[in-house]
């Protein structure tokens, strides 16, 4: 099969393009502006916790109540779970944030 497409005042011969189940001439160049779009937009990079020297005295006294971190000054996963440990442990709600309660009851 063979169909004459007029684009801007040229003409394109498609042979058998339509009959295989190919993308409309519209549908290809929506396509490609999207393509182009997608590659013009910047990645994003993945934050990471910046040391800090409150999170570096937290995670010494969290070790000095039995927890095994390493003093890096990062709030990650692991502080995270140890400061639930202890808050709970202690009886205090488990939120692994240090509040004034938190920091009060490790004499921070």
């Amino acid at each position: 099969m063979i169909r004459t497409l007029a684009l801007k005042g040229a003409t394109a011969l498609i042979a058998g393009m339509f009959c295989f189940g190919a993308a409309a001439p519209s549908t290809v160049l929506a396509q490609d502006k999207a393509a182009t779009e997608m590659k013009a937009k910047p990645k994003k990079m993945a934050k990471r916790a910046v040391p800090s020297k409150s999170v570096e005295a937290l995670q010494a006294a969290l070790n000095k109540n039995g927890a095994q971190l390493a003093v890096d000054g990062r709030m990650g996963k692991r502080t995270r779970t140890a400061l639930r440990a202890w808050q709970k442990a202690n009886g205090l709600k488990a939120t692994g944030v240090a509040d004034k309660a938190t920091m009060a009851k490790l004499g921070l």
